[in-house]
């Protein structure tokens, strides 16, 4: 059951965005991708660490602190070059991950149930309010804060229900490392420790 519904929800999540493949690039994709000469600059992804990024492409100069999706758009130019069918395919993808880790979320929140996570976890995948967030590649920064935001938060879940003290502590490692990541895709990810304490204050565990 639980195979049958990743391979589910991996289409579904997928095959909705589908038409967005023969898509162009269209607005700040033209910036900071078509015309971009720095996409293909790795020391571009490096600096982006501690300069206004999008500034220096000529936008208007504000703090686009987001490295790990910049990196992501040079590993898709290495790839796919400026063939925008290539970048949508990325966001596709990276929502269908994101898909899966909302799915094994609800697994955790609803144990043993499969079919309301089953439920919650495809309501999520179609839900409109991804359309911007996916059809537009410069949208994933999104994607991919929730990406890493669930993986933290699955994460420390984990940890709390595990007694053996190596893997917990590999376990509170990785999250802590899901979570510096997602900053890096975008600072609403500040939010996972306060998700994690309203989870451990208000949520019923099964540990005695």
């Amino acid at each position: 059951m639980k195979l049958t519904s990743i391979i589910f929800l991996t289409l579904i999540s997928m095959g909705v965005y589908w038409n967005t493949l023969p898509n162009q690039f269209v607005a700040g994709d033209r910036q900071f991708i078509l015309r971009n000469p720095q996409i293909g600059s790795f020391d571009t992804v490096t600096s982006a660490f501690t300069a206004d990024y999008w500034g220096k492409l000529g936008g208007e100069s504000f703090i686009y602190y987001r490295p790990v999706t910049i990196f992501s758009h040079f590993i898709d130019y290495s790839l796919y070059g400026l063939n925008p069918g290539g970048h949508h395919f990325s966001n596709m993808v990276f929502h269908a991950l994101v898909t899966l880790l909302v799915f094994q979320l609800f697994l955790y929140l609803c144990k043993p149930r499969v079919l309301i996570p089953l439920i919650g976890a495809s309501l999520f995948a179609l839900h409109p309010v991804h359309t911007h967030s996916v059809s537009y590649i410069m949208g994933r920064t999104d994607i991919l804060a929730a990406l890493f935001f669930l993986g933290g938060f699955i994460l420390l879940i984990r940890a709390t229900e595990h007694q053996a003290q190596r893997y917990t502590t590999l376990t509170a490692v990785g999250a802590c490392l899901c979570y510096l990541v997602a900053l890096l895709c975008k600072e609403i990810a500040v939010t996972l420790p306060l998700i994690f304490i309203l989870y451990w204050f208000f949520w019923p565990s099964e540990n005695p």
